[in-house]
């Protein structure tokens, strides 16, 4: 991440503190906005929950799921389409040697269950790009 903010015990600027048994924002006809010249930060001792009645959406040039996140994701769909070819690949390869070509796998049965089955690696939830 570029940029992380300072504790609010750490801050020298200017700050407005809220604090109470609990705080509750309601727009009761339009929307809730909350912008920041650089960062917005939630922070909890306990769990941090997201409810919609629709779809969810984060748009950023890049997500990093955990402060030290360095492995890229897959392309969900991609992947499928990838190991489908790959499986079909494997099912009806055949080569040619000193004694004639071969004839593909004895039981390709295991190939053809990954590529049938291919698709239920994708979540029926989550999307990225």
């Amino acid at each position: 991440m570029a940029y992380k903010p300072e504790a609010p015990a750490e801050y020298a600027g200017k700050q407005v503190l809220i604090s109470s048994d609990r705080i509750l924002f309601n727009a009761r006809t339009d929307s809730v906005f909350m912008f920041s010249d650089k960062s917005v930060g939630i922070s909890t001792n306990g769990t941090f929950n997201v409810d919609t009645g629709q779809d969810t959406i984060i748009n950023s040039p890049a997500i990093y799921l955990g402060l030290d996140a360095t492995e890229k994701m897959v392309l969900g769909d991609t992947l499928v389409k990838w190991m489908e070819d790959i499986s079909q690949a494997i099912m009806t390869h055949n080569h040619t040697h000193g004694q004639g070509p071969t004839t593909g796998l004895i039981d390709p049965s295991g190939f053809s269950t990954a590529k049938s089955t291919a698709k239920n690696v994708l979540s029926a939830q989550n999307y990225t790009l």
